[in-house]
């Protein structure tokens, strides 16, 4: 960890469709809009005043405009699903947004609103599991954890003695040659492997399909039964088959008519599940392609058609096999995401395109213009993300030939709808396949996505207690809102960068007073470790520790020990500092044991607040809890991205701009990827893409360079920054790491552009330096880096960027308008040293989007 972040307005998933009022017209000034909280939860069937959520204000004169319903946007507004859709509100030069969730009912309460995601766990305190069932496309892991506490018991003393020793994930100075385990980057790498003989109670609830077959054989005594049959079993067929296939191929419903117009709605049955055809615009069903096979065809030679599809409730994700009726590039919208098909059914061939209908359950597909018509071969339903498809072209062919690529699941709405994410899937699949039993005690900390809680233990010491204020702010570190941070908690950013999908709360324990001074566990080898037992062992008749066990793995998830002492940043030796590492020198409680665990001094939370002691203070910060937010991403099992041995690896990297890397801003897309939160456009074949502001809409895109058949490949992806959202305080502030812009009299970060990463996350050779990288790179140690920014500038690794002797990447590194990446970088090549066989050229970009044409020679 290093350097501290700044303030956040709200974290939006911006949608593309809204259905309100025009905004007002607001006269000449500048205004500020805010909301007290980022993100609202509504029952389903409850109802919110989408004007109370905001207050605008007059910035020159302080005073507060009305807000009025023609200020605000909004997807929809009866909450007549579950979902989740942003409201915007706009006056004047602002605009703001929040993220409202309708999820069904827990209990007696309809009311809207009051209960941000930030605070999902107002309930969970006495049954933390049950949360998730509310949405079962990110929870059916948790439903399990309800019952870990009787079975731990049982059989935690297999492994305590694999491998004993922690691994801190941080810190730049404890160089990686020490153990992985004073290396902050462990995040991927660190995850402690989860005994695989434990992992059948964990799997079914990260990921049903995986493990309910393994696990049980290995560790029955742990929920061998009860865990599988709950919800995981529904998953796993979803995860690995659709639940219905439409073919309107040769083999269509028989209920196909003769190709003549279609004008009314229609609805088909497979498997159970019906998929209805509704508002008909020049749809011929039972149509041919040039083949002569039977298909759906959409829109005319010199007319543009559209038809909606509506789905069940139950299905998350929908496969569309399309194909251009002639060789003419065929453009087709599907909710209001343009692409470019190049299959035609002259060949028989249908490119897939795969939509995330987890909040909204219709899919809208309409020709783009005239001559460009859609030939529609097959359909599917999945009940969860896509992984790939059963549908295919009228002659047979597998359909997966163009830009859904087996593995790899494309969205043009950009956030992801996997129940797991892939990094923890890959870490598990690793550890129960590698024959290196040594490497076995590698898994993962906390789980991605859920709702859930993890505990937290102050601990100080009879020299150095910590005072009534400092406990009081510790809980707003966590669990506050932005209100009171003057930024984000804990909990509030992780629900934000998630959208919504990871949803923590924390449980801070009373004190625990250590039996010696300070001084006595600076230095020693093992003091962190001697904390964290005596904590556990203090808390241990006051607090079932089994209910921070998520995944009913037999570990609790993740301790939190936040010490008195400040933070040491003179000695390499000294214990005080922050960092994660995991251990198995744990004594069994409630039957789990201590895994992962948090190292990182109180003092944290009040660098660079206004009015605080540090030299640099950020306006309107009250309590930093990025330190926290930061190690976090670690148990989460994110790398580091800077750079701890400039001269030894490849020293290139993000130039500071990250979470991960000078602890500034937002996950970016990468990280985002990995955990499961964001899906890309993938892009295969000459295209142009349009993608909203990264941090508000999570859209970007994938282009395939060495690719495997996982995210686990070599490629690079695309998004938009802005400085919005999470990256708002830090990009707005004084001598900024987000990008600075050194035109500026401060060096305030840029305000917009275009991001390339360069992502090489392969795994064929995990942990395989001193680093304890579980990808085979890593952005310290390896010649080539794990994730790079492509820099807009022509440079390789921020030389011409150097700020304050150090290099930072700098808003010449961002890409605008008229930008070309074989201009900029000439000769660019793949690591395998081949000149890359496409081009990008952005075509526009601004604050609220950008338009990038990928073209392949």
């Amino acid at each position: 960890m290093k350097k501290s972040l700044a303030l956040l307005l709200a974290v939006i998933m911006t949608l593309s469709v809204f259905v309100a009022c025009d905004t007002t017209t607001a006269p000449d000034g500048a205004y500020e809009i805010t909301s007290m909280e980022q993100s609202y939860t509504v029952d389903l069937g409850g109802s919110l005043d989408f004007r109370s959520l905001f207050t605008i204000t007059d910035k020159e004169t302080g005073k507060t405009i009305p807000v009025t319903e023609d200020m605000i946007e909004a997807q929809y507004a009866d909450f007549s699903a579950p979902g989740r859709f942003t409201v915007t509100c706009k006056y004047g030069d602002a605009a703001h947004s929040v993220i409202i969730i309708v999820k069904e009912a827990e209990d007696e309460s309809v009311a809207a609103t009051e209960a941000p995601t930030e605070q999902p766990t107002e309930e969970p305190t006495e049954v933390p599991t049950e949360e998730p069932t509310e949405e079962p496309t990110e929870e059916p892991t948790e439903e399990p954890t309800e019952e870990p506490t009787e079975e731990p018991t049982e059989e935690p003393t297999e492994e305590p003695t694999e491998e004993p020793t922690e691994e801190p994930t941080e810190k730049p100075t404890e160089e990686p040659t020490e153990e992985p385990t004073e290396e902050p980057t462990e995040g991927p790498t660190e995850e402690p492997t989860e005994e695989p003989t434990e992992e059948p109670t964990e799997e079914p609830t990260e990921e049903p399909t995986e493990e309910p077959t393994e696990e049980p054989t290995e560790e029955p005594t742990k929920e061998p039964t009860e865990e599988p049959t709950e919800e995981p079993t529904e998953t796993e067929t979803e995860a690995t088959s659709p639940l219905a296939v439409f073919d309107f191929g040769a083999n269509g419903p028989a209920n196909h008519n003769d190709g003549s117009e279609q004008t009314s709605s229609k609805s088909y049955t497979n498997n159970g599940y019906t998929l209805a055809i509704t508002d008909p615009s020049k749809l011929y069903v039972g149509a041919f392609d040039a083949k002569g096979n039977s298909c759906l065809k959409l829109g005319t030679s010199k007319v543009t058609g559209s038809i909606t599809f509506t789905v069940p409730a139950s299905v998350n994700s929908v496969v569309i096999y399309v194909a251009q009726y002639k060789a003419n590039d065929t453009k087709i919208k599907i909710n209001n995401t343009q692409y470019t098909v190049t299959t035609s059914s002259d060949s028989g061939k249908y490119t897939a395109i795969v939509v995330d209908t987890s909040s909204s359950k219709t899919v809208t597909l309409a020709t783009v213009s005239g001559a460009q018509r859609c030939m529609i071969n097959t359909v599917e339903l999945w009940g969860g993300k896509a992984s790939g498809g059963s549908g295919g072209s009228s002659d047979g062919s597998s359909g997966n030939e163009s830009s859904y690529t087996s593995g790899i699941s494309s969205a043009a709405n950009g956030v992801g709808s996997s129940a797991n994410s892939p990094l923890h899937n890959a870490i598990q699949d690793y550890i129960k396949n590698d024959p290196d039993s040594s490497k076995h005690q590698l898994s993962v900390g906390l789980p991605a996505e859920g709702t859930y809680r993890a505990l937290v233990i102050p601990v100080q010491f009879s020299d150095d207690k910590f005072n009534s204020g400092e406990l009081a702010d510790l809980e707003i570190a966590f669990n506050g809102t932005s209100t009171q941070t003057g930024w984000q908690s804990v909990s509030s950013y992780y629900t934000a960068s998630s959208f919504g999908k990871l949803n923590l709360s924390f449980d801070i324990a009373n004190p625990i007073t250590m039996p010696n001074k300070s001084s006595y566990y600076e230095t020693d080898e093992c003091g962190a470790q001697d904390i964290l037992n005596y904590a556990l062992d203090e808390i241990d008749d006051s607090v079932d520790l089994s209910n921070y066990d998520t995944n009913s793995d037999g570990y609790i998830d993740a301790v939190y020990l936040i010490y008195s002492v400040p933070m040491d940043y003179e000695s390499n030796s000294s214990n005080y500092w922050a960092f994660v590492t995991w251990t198995f020198e744990s004594e069994y409680y409630d039957g789990v044991r201590a895994h992962y665990y948090l190292f990182a001094s109180v003092d944290f939370m009040y660098e660079e607040t206004e009015g605080g002691d540090s030299d640099y203070q950020l306006d309107g910060l009250k309590i930093n809890a990025v330190t926290y937010i930061h190690e976090t991403g670690h148990l989460l099992g994110l790398d580091d991205y800077y750079d701890y041995n400039e001269g030894n690896g490849s020293d290139e990297g993000l130039g500071g701009a990250d979470l991960m890397d000078q602890t500034v801003g937002d996950h970016n897309v990468y990280s985002k990827l990995m955990l499961g939160w964001v899906t890309p456009t993938v892009v295969t074949s000459t295209q142009t893409v349009t993608i909203s502001s990264s941090p508000e809409s999570g859209q970007f895109i994938m282009i395939l360079l060495d690719y495997d058949g996982t995210y686990f490949s070599e490629y690079l992806l695309i998004d938009l920054y802005t400085a919005t959202g999470l990256n708002a305080l830090h990009a707005n502030a004084p001598y900024s790491l987000l990008y600075f812009d050194a035109s500026t009299e401060y060096e305030y970060g840029a305000e917009y552009g275009a991001r390339i990463y360069h992502a090489s996350s392969s795994i064929d050779n995990p942990f395989s330096d001193d680093y304890d990288s579980f990808t085979d790179n890593n952005n310290s140690m390896t010649g080539t880096p794990l994730l790079k920014l492509v820099e807009a500038d022509g440079d390789q690794n921020f030389e011409s960027d150097t700020y304050d002797g150090v290099k930072y990447a700098s808003a010449n590194d961002l890409w605008r308008t008229g930008d070309k990446l074989s201009s900029a970088q000439p000769g660019y090549t793949s690591n395998d040293g081949n000149t890359l066989s496409f081009d990008i050229t952005f075509v526009s970009v601004t604050a609220e989007s950008a338009t990038i044409a990928i073209t392949f020679n």
